[in-house]
């Protein structure tokens, strides 16, 4: 764990001074500004809670920014030959790929929280009170989906043996859970279900999925994607935090929406897992 530790403040002392964590603070914040201060008063009128509207974007480029984080922090030092120099301190391989995990985790949640926190100051300057709960249950969720997205960058980084591959992969990763979800995949697995059980289902996806009148098997299937998982996710957190700290009740389904948050946590594991397991069987020759 010492050497876990060592690994992950050591990157984190690199981002610094490359300025990486002051850039990718600062992009964030930019993004979430004109992200906030593009919504129509009208629309913000309209809403209940126009912070949860507007860190829609955030599913888009939060797993940008976590790729362009993520991508090389194992792959970049084999190219660079400093893996040689890391491994041949007292840290396993297992170490220095969780180290690079955390430290790529902590660069990207500095940078979300700070980025929620300039939100939160502009919501108030426009209407006139923080929404607390709201604000916590953003966190919460692009923490997670931050770690989701990191997960797989990290993971590619430990398995291909080029940066090159590694960008293919994670570019390849985004597009497969973003627009070809909605396109390619989802449209495929109806088609499956009807072939399978004979009956047509009778889903829309043209446009942005609702989740309200589909069957109970699409949302789960849906919800495997992390950005369908955050989409549908931002309201059912803030609601679920209420209920915790007011009472009261939800009228979303629990199954599915837990269902979404555990993929994402799955996510945030799972490639980091195979990445550890790959890279200790890997000739670094």
């Amino acid at each position: 764990m010492n050497s876990v530790t060592a690994i992950a403040r050591t990157d984190i002392a690199d981002a610094i001074h490359s300025r990486t964590l002051w850039g990718t603070t600062g992009l964030m914040t930019a993004l979430v500004a004109i992200s906030w201060l593009s919504l129509s008063t009208e629309l913000v009128e309209q809403v209940d809670t126009p912070l949860l509207t507007a860190i829609d974007s955030f599913g888009l480029w939060v797993p940008l920014v976590a790729i362009v984080l993520g991508y090389e922090a194992v792959i970049g030092e084999r190219e660079s030959g400093r893996i040689r120099f890391l491994l041949g301190l007292p840290s396993t391989r297992r170490e220095l790929i969780i180290g690079k995990y955390l430290s790529r985790v902590s660069v990207l949640v500095t940078a979300l929280v700070a980025s929620l926190g300039v939100l939160a100051v502009l919501v108030f300057v426009r209407v006139d009170e923080i929404p607390v709960v709201p604000l916590l249950s953003a966190v919460i969720l692009l923490v997670l989906y931050g770690l989701a997205w990191i997960g797989m960058a990290v993971g590619v980084s430990s398995i291909v043996s080029s940066k090159t591959r590694a960008v293919a992969v994670v570019v390849g990763l985004y597009a497969l859970f973003g627009p070809l979800w909605g396109q390619i995949v989802l449209p495929a697995c109806v088609r499956f279900i009807e072939l399978v059980t004979g009956t047509t289902q009778s889903i829309n996806l043209t446009g942005r999925l609702t989740y309200a009148d589909e069957p109970t098997w699409f949302l789960y299937v849906a919800r495997l994607s992390p950005l369908e998982a955050f989409d549908a996710a931002r309201y059912y957190i803030r609601d679920f935090l209420e209920i915790a700290l007011v009472g009261g009740q939800t009228t979303a389904a629990h199954g599915p929406n837990l269902f979404g948050l555990a993929v994402l946590l799955c996510w945030a594991i799972a490639p980091v897992a195979l990445g550890v397991w790959f890279f200790d069987r890997v000739d670094l020759e």
